[in-house]
């Protein structure tokens, strides 16, 4: 486990010394982490918490028309789908 930990301490200073702005490089790794992180709390707050506002039955509709349609289209009887939201 040390081995591993040494090789990579070795090979992040390599890439420090290599790349320029390491400080930069850093900060901004750093606000796209954090960044993503609010982003997914606040999709799972906001988004997941609230109620659907009737989109989920539109987009299954259409769904469902475009299946009887196909089925429509390869020569077979009209069926017909009920689906529970």
């Amino acid at each position: 486990m040390c081995l591993i930990v040494h090789t990579l301490q070795i090979y992040q200073k390599l890439l420090d010394d290599v790349t320029p702005y390491v400080m930069a490089r850093w900060l901004f790794a750093a606000l796209l982490t954090v960044a993503f992180l609010a982003r997914v709390f606040l999709l799972q707050v906001c988004v997941l918490s609230s109620k659907p506002r009737g989109r989920y039955a539109d987009v299954n509709a259409q769904i469902l028309w475009n299946i009887n349609r196909f089925m429509q289209s390869e020569g077979k009887k009209k069926v017909s789908v009920i689906s529970v939201v």
